[in-house]
């Protein structure tokens, strides 16, 4: 059955189109950086007698696409405050249409809810984690290749400063391995919003309110936390403590698998009943 929901995402014309869209926001946030660090340059070579200094152009992993917008946040934005958005135009919203089209109870007499279920999870988080690991992972490898520079944008001065925590000077000192650990950090959290949008339309049945709840739940997260939000784990070389980033991690666990039990009492409890 999982190779069955997986040939049926790749032949939707909409995943394929929110896929591209997710691979464009990257691209469209390098080019901007292209233009930023480069275009002074291109504009007024003889400021520059001596060409562009290593120190002139950013490290790739500060230019990458999980660092932040320079100088605008705006790709990011579109990408990291509506996750759970992009995850049903994925693959989420596809049980809602089963459900109306009354595909899932013929689904029901051949295989167990169970099965049903978690197959549909596992489906998503493996669509999720791999649209956005492809995504960033592009985009890295492309920054590598255009930004062959060292600067943080004096973010690197803060190293050692009474203002720097333990985990930012580590990650100013391992970017690389940093950056990697963010990528897939961010991909498994697509990937586990992914069954939280699977769940929340196993439960709603509607596309209305999956939407609206869906961003409803996402949205404190990304941006009403005094204590730390979900982006201190998708938006590496913070100067926040480490504090923050678990209790962002925690609250978006405890969401998703709420959600993912509630979905489970509908789908296989409430309906064997």
């Amino acid at each position: 059955m999982l190779k069955k929901e997986l040939m049926d995402t790749v032949r939707s014309v909409k995943t394929w189109i929110t896929a591209a869209v997710l691979l464009l926001l990257p691209m469209a946030d390098l080019v901007r950086k292209v233009l930023y660090q480069y275009e002074p340059y291109w504009q007024y070579p003889e400021m520059y007698p001596e060409g562009l200094r290593p120190t002139d152009i950013l490290h790739p992993s500060f230019a990458g696409f999980l660092a932040g917008g320079i100088p605008t946040h705006a790709f990011q934005q579109l990408w990291f405050w509506i996750v759970p958005i992009w995850c049903l135009l994925l693959y989420g919203d596809s049980c809602v249409r089963e459900y109306h089209c009354k595909y899932d109870s013929l689904l029901d007499t051949r295989i167990s809810k169970r099965k049903v279920f978690w197959t549909k999870n596992l489906a998503g988080f493996l669509i999720g984690f791999a649209v956005t690991l492809a995504s960033v992972l592009v985009n890295y490898l492309l920054c590598v290749m255009i930004f062959p520079g060292t600067s943080f944008s004096g973010f690197e001065q803060l190293v050692g400063s009474k203002n720097a925590t333990a985990f930012f000077d580590f990650s100013m000192t391992h970017p690389i391995l940093i950056y990697c650990v963010y990528m897939l950090s961010f991909s498994i959290i697509s990937g586990l919003t992914c069954c939280m949008s699977v769940s929340l339309c196993m439960l709603l049945r509607s596309y209305k309110l999956a939407y609206c709840v869906a961003f409803v739940i996402w949205f404190p997260q990304v941006s009403m936390s005094s204590r730390g939000t979900i982006i201190e784990a998708i938006q590496p070389y913070s100067l926040a403590d480490i504090s923050f980033l678990i209790h962002g991690i925690t609250v978006f666990l405890i969401s998703v698998v709420v959600t993912v039990i509630l979905g489970y009492i509908r789908k296989v409890k409430y309906e064997t009943l």
